[in-house]
Parts: C-alpha cells; sequence; structure tokens
C-alpha cells in the first residue's frame, strides 16, 4: 500500500514539474523569442500529449493594419503609419498567436464531451472507410449545416467560458505591457518619413506627410490594439480548440 502511494506521489511531481517546465519553456520563447525553447517545448507536448500537426494559421496582421487606418486622420499618413506599426511589432503578434493556440489546440485534443459529439455527427455524413482513407478533410466537414452549427455552438460556449476569458485578458495585458506597449508609445522613432510636394507653395517644396503623432493618439492606438488582440486571440483559441477536437476524432481511427 505504501508503494502504491509513493508512485502516486512521484507521479503527481512529475506532472507538476512538467508543467513548471512547459510554463518556463513558453515564457522564454513568448518574453524573449527564445525559439529554441520554442521547439522543445513543441517536442514536450508530442510526448505527453501526442499533440500532432498544430498548424496555425496568421490572419491577424493584415486586421490590425486596416484598424489602425480606420481609426487615424488621413492627414495623418494614415496607410503609412499603419504599415510601420504592423511591421514593428508582427513578429510579437505572431510569437502571441502560436501561443494561444497551442494552448486551445491542447485543450481541444483533450476535450472529452466535445469530441464524441462531433464524432457522431461526423459519422452522418462520412462513412467509416472514408474516415480510415482519410478521404476528406476538416473543410469538407464545415460544408456541412449540421457540424456547421455545432461549431458556431461550440464557439459560443468557447467565448463564454470563464476560464478562458481570463486566460486571454491576462496573456493579453500582461503581454501588451512587457513587450508592446513601448514600442507602441515610441512608434514615432521607428516611422518612416514621407515627402510630399507642397502645392500650396509658390516654389516647388517638399513637406513631410505626416506630422509625428501626438501622445493622446498613441494612447487610443495602444487602447484599440488591446481590444484587437482580446478579439484576435480568442479567434485564436477557438480556431485552436476545433483543430485540436478534429485531430483528436481522426486520430482514434489512424
Amino acid at each position: 500500500m505504501f508503494s502504491v502511494q509513493k508512485k502516486e506521489q512521484v507521479n503527481l511531481h512529475t506532472v507538476q514539474k512538467n508543467k513548471d517546465i512547459k510554463a518556463t519553456l513558453l515564457n522564454k520563447f513568448l518574453f524573449e523569442d527564445d525559439s529554441t525553447c520554442l521547439q522543445i517545448l513543441l517536442n514536450l507536448y508530442n510526448i505527453e500529449d501526442s499533440i500532432e500537426n498544430v498548424l496555425p494559421s496568421y490572419i491577424s496582421m493584415k486586421n490590425l493594419k486596416s484598424d489602425i487606418i480606420r481609426y487615424l486622420n488621413p492627414n495623418q499618413g494614415r496607410e503609412l503609419v499603419a504599415q510601420n506599426v504592423t511591421n514593428l511589432i508582427h513578429g510579437d503578434i505572431t510569437r502571441l498567436e502560436l501561443c494561444v493556440y497551442l494552448e486551445g489546440y491542447r485543450m481541444g485534443y483533450k476535450s472529452k464531451k466535445w469530441p464524441n459529439q462531433l464524432e457522431i455527427l461526423t459519422f452522418n455524413h462520412v462513412s467509416v472507410e472514408d474516415i480510415y482513407k482519410s478521404a476528406f478533410g476538416p473543410k469538407y466537414l464545415d460544408q456541412c449545416k449540421e457540424i456547421y452549427l455545432f461549431r458556431k455552438k461550440l464557439d459560443d460556449i468557447v467565448e463564454n467560458d470563464e476560464k478562458v476569458q481570463k486566460f486571454l485578458f491576462d496573456l493579453v495585458h500582461v503581454y501588451s505591457k512587457k513587450v508592446l506597449r513601448s514600442k507602441i508609445f515610441h512608434i514615432n522613432k521607428y516611422l518612416d518619413r514621407q515627402l510630399m510636394i507642397d502645392y500650396d507653395s509658390d516654389e516647388i517644396s517638399f513637406i513631410e506627410a505626416h506630422l509625428p503623432l501626438r501622445f493622446r493618439d498613441i494612447s487610443c492606438m495602444y487602447k484599440r490594439l488591446l481590444k484587437f488582440l482580446a478579439r484576435d486571440c480568442m479567434r485564436v483559441y477557438q480556431k485552436a480548440y476545433w483543430d485540436g477536437m478534429n485531430n483528436q476524432v481522426m486520430k482514434r481511427y489512424h
């Protein structure tokens, strides 16, 4: 009896130790841009959680650029500013998205209830033989109205999950404060200078296409960035959760 309890204690200690290692690796990748830590982390996920085929898609930068353009005054050279901002923080946002995707994928892959329901719905549209042959892909499932409605319902459940909300809120605000805030509030140092002809002058002369952004404009842009990241990270998490569930179901037959 003693040996069994001791073994359980060792296992619990190992689980906690692995969680600490993962957290350390994730933080070093996220906050220090250490790509080696990311590779080690992915290897750990493969070994412990059997997570494979992690394929995040990045579409947020285009949306962020459009959001900045809509906010800024045309006289501020808003397209140039938006381009500079997105170029400046592109790598930072990509790392954030990847970390969110990994967590969402992991939770979807480990889920018990929803993959079983997805499996039942899948068999309403796909034969077991096709599943074994991998004769269809996730896009095919998305075209089925029944599965589309199921995914929409699941997205709503994930979005309203208080634990998910807290995780994303804390992550976005801590990451923004430590990594993004300084870059955004010093954006004037990174803005490219663009010259244009001053047609109001009697002589040919050139003026800057935009003046340095005011502190008020930068502060508002930063707040909009936080809101944008909150929406974007939820979208990434939802997609990752769905991808993880899909792969869990598919792996049952491969």
